[in-house]
């Protein structure tokens, strides 16, 4: 998940230079490095947020694993 979120927002954030400056809504190399910051920081939130979801889920799918299988054993 973490090289698949990076290379989107690789590519999101390589391809939203060129085409601010051609569309004028940047208007200097701090203002896009700013915009460019701005867009990873937000990548790397999303990630963490969706990386501790996931995390609490697979725990609580392994749990319930676990659970399952004792209850299978306990029937044998």
């Amino acid at each position: 998940m973490a090289a698949a979120t990076a290379l989107h927002c690789a590519l999101i954030v390589l391809l939203f230079i060129p085409i601010s400056l051609l569309l004028g809504w940047v208007g200097s190399i701090v203002e896009t490095i700013i915009i460019a910051s701005i867009q990873i920081a937000a990548f790397f939130m999303i990630w963490l947020i969706l990386w501790a979801i996931y995390k609490k889920q697979v725990k609580e799918l392994n749990e319930m694993q676990k659970q399952f299988s004792k209850e299978e054993n306990k029937d044998k």
